[in-house]
């Protein structure tokens, strides 16, 4: 499978959301969030080293939690993870404020 990120509002409070289409998993990051406009988009502005290999990290928890999220079969199921990932990012909203 082949992966992306990329950066766009969301039609919700949440962080991040997710697409997958042909076989391409899109993390789909809210630049609206308070944690993008506080800390994530600083992640990649910056030129030092250790910064960009900081936000690859950060990059590869969020796709590993978006496609663990994607993997769930049962519909109730994964509705209870999309609300948990939604109130996750109004608390992440939240302290970072």
């Amino acid at each position: 499978m082949k992966y992306s990120i990329r950066e766009a509002k969301i039609k919700d409070t949440s962080f991040y959301c997710f697409a997958i289409k042909n076989g391409h998993f899109i993390l789909i990051v809210n630049p609206e969030h308070p944690f993008y406009k506080k800390l994530y988009s600083s992640l990649t502005d910056d030129s030092n080293p250790n910064v960009k290999e900081l936000r690859c990290q950060l990059d590869l928890m969020l796709l590993a939690a978006a496609r663990a999220e994607a993997m769930i079969a049962k519909k109730v199921d994964a509705e209870t993870v999309e609300k948990f990932r939604h109130s996750w990012s109004n608390i992440l909203a939240t302290f970072f404020k």
